[in-house]
C-alpha cells in the first residue's frame, strides 16, 4: 500500500501504458470485453442481486480491457451497462453509474497486470 498521493500517480502511469486501440463494438453483445457468461447469470436473477451483478459485470469489463492493454473509460463501460440495464428493466435509471464505472475501472488498474 502506498500513500494516495503516490497510489493516484502510478494510476496515471497505468494509464499511460493503455494504448491498445484495436477493439471495437457496436453493443454490449459484440464487445470483446463483456463477459457473456455474467450476462446470462444478470438475466436470470430474480429478486434480488441484480446491483452486485451489475459490479461484476463492470469490473470484469473493466479488467479485461486492461488485460488487452485497451484504455477502457467510464463512458464505455456505462455505455455498456445502461444499454444492458436498458433491456432488463431499467433499474439503473438513476444511479451514478459513470461513477461506479469510474471506480471499477480504477481498482482494476490496481489489480490487473496485462
Amino acid at each position: 500500500q502506498f500513500p494516495e498521493e503516490i497510489q493516484k500517480q502510478l494510476d496515471e502511469y497505468r494509464k499511460t501504458q493503455l494504448t491498445n486501440s484495436d477493439y471495437s463494438w457496436t453493443s454490449y453483445r459484440d464487445c470483446p470485453f463483456v463477459n457473456k457468461t455474467l450476462v446470462n447469470e444478470y438475466m436470470t436473477i430474480g429478486e434480488a442481486g441484480w446491483y452486485h451483478k451489475m459490479y461484476q459485470i463492470m469490473m470484469s469489463i473493466s479488467a479485461n480491457a486492461i488485460k488487452r492493454g485497451y484504455p477502457i473509460t467510464s463512458d464505455e463501460v456505462e455505455s455498456l451497462v445502461r444499454e444492458l440495464d436498458r433491456e432488463t428493466g431499467g433499474w439503473y435509471k438513476s444511479r451514478p453509474v459513470k461513477l461506479e464505472a469510474q471506480r471499477a475501472i480504477d481498482f482494476a488498474l490496481r489489480r490487473v497486470t496485462t
